[in-house]
């Protein structure tokens, strides 16, 4: 594509060249002599319909020079509007309930990707696993607050590639039953696996004197799945094959302190 005053460049890729010679390039646009004699060429003068090739002459004796093959250029209109981002989401959530975040675009441009970025107080922005390339996501914040972003690269008309990130939306864990934000079962030495999972959920590394005696499982929306008595047990076998594919929470309840979140996958 040709834009006005916008570099292109062109390269040439020799299909043979014997070891000990060194062919020239003259290259043409519209059969009229440009550029140098190098593998590349770069001009900022194109207009819609010009064409551009390169002839090849090679140093071999008895050797004809041979041509590439023809590109014709498009006109472009000038620079395309730069995309616009934003998200669309929640922004409280209650402890053990995600929720669908979609990317906004205005003004999209083409080969375009995607990939999305949290927050939390404790570190800077890391990008979320399992979101790259997806224009929706469900997300599960797992602390009190975290802000959600994304980055969204494209190619613009007349302008190349570029990158624009979308607003920052700040999404806060609220629990207005028992004001108790429920901590992550890692911290308390707690282990899980698989994870992903098809089958069955292995939690482990329980300790008795935290007094556990249930266990929730709930999808992404917080709405519960399952209850399971767990009082005296230190490791858990959690049948989850009939759930449906997707994110869930495990959260573990006692009378008296925090409550403790596993985040898993089922298969």
């Amino acid at each position: 594509m040709a834009c006005p005053g916008i570099p292109v460049t062109f390269t040439a890729t020799p299909g043979f060249v014997h070891s000990n010679e060194t062919p020239a390039y003259q290259w043409l646009v519209n059969d009229i002599s440009a550029g140098s004699n190098n593998t590349i060429f770069t001009t900022s003068t194109l207009k819609g319909g010009d064409q551009v090739k390169v002839k090849i002459i090679s140093t071999q004796r008895c050797t004809q020079p041979a041509f590439s093959n023809i590109i014709t250029l498009t006109q472009g209109t000038g620079p395309a509007p730069l995309p616009l981002a934003s998200i669309d989401g929640k922004t409280i959530v209650k402890p053990g309930e995600g929720a669908t975040y979609t990317a906004k675009i205005v003004n999209p441009g083409i080969d375009a990707f995607i990939y999305w970025e949290d927050s939390v107080a404790a570190r800077g922005w890391n990008s979320v696993d399992g979101s790259n390339g997806r224009y929706e996501i469900d997300y599960w914040p797992g602390v009190a607050e975290v802000k959600l972003r994304y980055h969204y690269q494209s190619f613009i008309n007349c302008v190349g590639e570029v990158t624009v990130q979308s607003n920052k939306l700040t999404i806060k864990v609220s629990n207005v039953t028992t004001g108790i934000d429920p901590v992550n079962g890692g911290s308390l030495g707690i282990r899980y696996y698989p994870n992903p999972v098809p089958k069955t959920l292995i939690i482990d590394g329980l300790s008795l004197s935290d007094k556990w005696e249930t266990i929730v499982i709930n999808d992404i929306s917080g709405k519960q799945i399952m209850e399971l008595p767990v009082k005296n047990m230190r490791k858990i076998e959690l049948p989850v094959q009939r759930l449906t594919p997707g994110i869930y929470v495990a959260i573990l309840n006692r009378r008296e302190g925090r409550k403790a979140y596993l985040k898993f996958v089922k298969q």
